[in-house]
């Protein structure tokens, strides 16, 4: 019940700020004080789709797979943006990836698992023939594991080195231990996340770049949410507060339903804070987690990089206090490694019901709910617009009276034709053009209280495939 209450307040003080800021509530005492500060210029129509659809990309697979299609857009609120984004497909095999990224104290992190992660996760999969040819192979540029979709920048010369070695050598380990080869789905991505993040940490703990970049890279941490698909299988890892849902449509009624395909850590999930506090001594108790954050600091309970939580103060003191001063070491560091990067893993087998899959860092679940965003998809599917005019918050009921809940106005055609686009818009007030426009327009050093970085990447099922697939 606690952790419900908490979870309330903390949407609750969200939702206040909002209106505060849209001008829902202004309260008399905040007018001579905000008002210059908040007064935002007023974006036209065109300029806010132009703004939104900035960083969309859409893409036809043209491949026989259960996949038809994916959209995928990204909104900044932090400047540089801290989120991420891959996509991508196996070379040698029928394996597609998609994965997002939330980055916290900088992008490193997140830029980095975005161009490594799925190749680590592919190369775990590959049968041992395949990993072997491939192998035999890497040496050759020409040859590459990944299919990448929407790849739009690459790493500086010296970290490119590194990181070709190092995948290298992760190669070659995977090759000389036998309990490492034909692994389950399950079983591959659960040590290629954890592999991903001992390199990070060891990269940080020898750096030899200029300028510092892989500590860089080690100090700034990153949640992250990864989709494979080959054939029906579907299976989605997670480390985080990412979220990932599946969208259908029961045939009888033709209503959406959702199924939730991961779990957050964070200190809302109550076995997530057990497993922390059993895993260190008694007395630690009532430290591990304050605040509801870990170590009193960190919201996330798992996460890639992050190595302050993870080092010795020992190792600390010698690596990273020279560079980032004492404030690196967190309070009460008694017991590391308090954080991990080992992802919980989830499987799902396609029916012909399940229609898309949603995956999106918190800026969007922080505003909406996985029922809102289904419906959403599924009424865009269908070519109409269900932007609700969310004015405040997916537990809106807390904030406004029934007479002024907007209805649903599904009538309209969608503005966007790319559904992550679309969820975007939605989750700043869909229709409500002014409130959009508000929020788009915030000052660059006020945005984060507002809003957050928003990456969504929205994965369409091919139906004929999964029909015919499922009748063998």
């Amino acid at each position: 019940m606690a952790s419900i209450i908490n979870v309330v307040n903390r949407r609750r003080k969200i939702a206040k700020i909002r209106s505060l800021i849209c001008g829902l509530i202004w309260p008399r005492y905040l007018k001579n004080v905000v008002t210059p500060s908040f007064n935002t210029p007023k974006m036209t129509s065109e300029e806010i789709t132009n703004k939104l659809r900035s960083e969309e990309f859409s893409l036809k697979m043209g491949m026989k797979c259960a996949i038809k299609a994916y959209d995928t857009n990204q909104l900044a609120a932090n400047s540089p943006m801290e989120d991420a984004r891959a996509e991508a497909s196996s070379t040698f095999t029928n394996d597609i990836f998609f994965g997002v990224f939330d980055g916290h104290g900088g992008r490193s992190c997140a830029q980095v698992l975005a161009k490594r992660l799925l190749k680590y996760i592919s190369a775990t999969l590959l049968p041992n023939e395949e990993l072997r040819k491939y192998a035999t192979a890497m040496h050759d540029e020409n040859v590459q594991l990944l299919r990448t979709f929407n790849d739009r920048y690459g790493f500086l010369q010296d970290l490119k080195t590194l990181y070709d070695q190092k995948f290298k050598e992760y190669v070659n380990n995977l090759m000389d231990q036998s309990d490492l080869q034909n692994l389950s789905v399950r079983r591959a991505m659960e040590i290629a996340f954890e592999h991903m993040d001992n390199d990070i940490s060891e990269e940080a703990a020898d750096d030899k770049t200029s300028g510092q970049r892989c500590l860089m890279v080690g100090m700034t941490g990153s949640v992250a949410c990864v989709v494979h698909v080959n054939g029906l299988h579907l299976h989605v890892a997670s480390v985080g507060d990412c979220q990932a849902i599946l969208g259908g449509q029961t045939k009888s009624s033709g209503e959406w339903y959702t199924k939730q395909l991961t779990n957050e850590h964070n200190c809302e999930n109550l076995e997530e804070v057990e497993r922390i506090i059993a895993s260190h001594p008694r007395n630690e108790r009532h430290t591990v987690i304050k605040n509801g954050r870990l170590l009193g600091t960190l919201i996330p309970l798992r996460a890639f990089g992050d190595v302050r939580y993870k080092w010795t103060k020992e190792q600390l003191e010698k690596l990273a206090v020279p560079v980032f001063g004492g404030s690196v070491i967190p309070p009460d560091l008694y017991t590391p490694p308090y954080l991990t990067a080992s992802p919980d893993v989830t499987y799902h087998k396609l029916t012909e019901s399940d229609k898309f899959v949603v995956i999106a860092t918190d800026g969007l679940w922080d505003v909406l709910s996985p029922q809102q965003v289904v419906q959403l998809v599924g009424d865009h599917m269908d070519g109409r617009s269900s932007a609700l005019w969310y004015k405040l918050h997916k537990i809106k009921e807390l904030f406004q009276t029934p007479t002024t809940i907007a209805k649903p106005r599904t009538e309209a055609v969608p503005v966007d034709k790319n559904s992550a686009t679309h969820l975007i818009r939605a989750s700043l007030g869909g229709s409500d053009d002014d409130r959009v426009g508000r929020l788009l327009s915030f000052p660059q050093e006020h945005v984060r209280l507002i809003r957050d970085d928003i990456t969504v990447t929205v994965i369409f099922f091919d139906n004929d495939f999964v029909k015919a697939n499922n009748e063998k």
